[in-house]
């Protein structure tokens, strides 16, 4: 027996479209999951994705100052030129 489903996982601004099969034969069963599409829904650079978890997972930013997560440097500094990119995890 042949079982089929399509996923449809939204992870901040990402929406992956997965295919999950698993086909019987005899005793066994074999599970695949296939990516069929992935699409990235930001509408541009100036409307970031900022629905940030309070994770906190401290990361340094290029610019000297410490965020409390990687989504949260990101979003605080999208507009910034130039770009702040993380120089290490933990504090600065």
């Amino acid at each position: 027996r042949n079982v089929s489903v399509t996923l449809t996982l939204h992870y901040r601004n990402i929406t992956l479209k997965c295919e999950l099969s698993t086909r019987t034969f005899g005793e066994f069963a074999l599970t695949m999951m296939m990516s069929i599409s992935a699409d990235d829904n930001k509408k541009s650079d100036e409307d970031p994705d900022c629905d940030c978890d309070r994770m906190l997972f401290r990361v340094c930013g290029s610019d000297g100052n410490t965020y409390s997560n990687q989504c949260v440097m990101e979003c605080e500094t999208w507009h910034a030129q130039p770009k702040v990119t993380r120089v290490k995890f933990g504090p600065c």
